[in-house]
């Protein structure tokens, strides 16, 4: 059974969120988002992704995580693996790549189209390191984001591009969290503390108090624990990490400094 975040996700196809600089009579980029499901009987469910281009002609990326059911993916070599329930894939498109649900199947996903120079070189290491499909399960952060995102707009709560440019950039990063960081064991305290940076970094109320509260630590010995862990200061960090946000933003979305300022924080 689908945990709540994801069976009450609305089953049905979003409209495509353009680039006020795009025709809208044009290809359904560079983020277009949906829930699916294909029933045994129904009509045949088959994509060749050879074919698949915009009319510009750009490359563009699907990712595809399955609620239900199972599919299958052919990559570029041929090799064909099953996508099961909480497994997703990622393709670049046009490519030699292919999916379909077998006959007499059932296959339930939520998928995400998109584009963009930063966003596809981050794909490419992803399918490098770790091949087109992707274990992930419902509970984890991508999947939770992606969901919050998709619940977001088909409430009609992303009201412009910026907003749906951040939304994207925040899952993609989750993805590259998981699969590519190098992870290190950190005490839980710090463990914690580093999430609710992660989770309220935009908050310019965020202080040391709230990290220290959230690790249930003192706040003289939490600053001490997360100083030895990570080699600086909790507030030195959050700069950083703010920092950080801000030049991703500005080399992933094009969004203008005073809307990267809003999602990030004044610097």
């Amino acid at each position: 059974m689908l945990p709540s975040h994801l069976a009450q996700l609305p089953l049905r196809v979003l409209t495509p969120l353009f680039d006020p600089s795009q025709d809208e009579t044009d290809y359904p980029l560079p983020l277009h988002m949906g829930r699916e499901r294909r029933l045994s009987g129904e009509l045949p469910y088959s994509w060749d992704n050879q074919r698949r281009a915009p009319r510009d002609g750009k490359p563009y990326c699907v990712f595809q995580y399955t609620l239900s059911g199972q599919g299958v993916f052919r990559d570029e070599s041929g090799a064909e693996q099953a996508v099961g329930e909480g497994q997703a894939f990622l393709a670049l498109l046009p490519s030699r790549t292919s999916y379909w649900m077998p006959t007499g199947g059932d296959w339930g996903w939520l998928w995400l189209n998109f584009r963009g120079d930063t966003a596809l070189s981050l794909v490419r290491t992803l399918i490098e390191r770790h091949g087109h499909v992707l274990t992930l399960g419902h509970a984890s952060g991508p999947i939770r984001l992606l969901a919050e995102f998709y619940q977001e707009a088909t409430e009609g709560e992303i009201l412009s591009v910026y907003h749906a440019s951040a939304g994207l950039y925040r899952f993609l990063m989750e993805l590259a969290d998981l699969f590519l960081s190098h992870r290190r064991d950190h005490p839980t305290g710090v463990t914690k503390a580093l999430r609710l940076v992660r989770d309220r970094l935009g908050d310019p109320a965020l202080c040391l108090d709230d990290l220290a509260r959230e690790a249930r630590l003192s706040r003289y010995y939490f600053s001490r624990l997360f100083t030895r862990t990570l080699g600086q200061s909790p507030g030195r960090y959050i700069e950083e990490q703010r920092m950080h946000r801000a030049l991703e933003l500005l080399s992933f979305t094009h969004l203008p400094v005073k809307e990267v300022a809003r999602y990030v924080v004044s610097l």
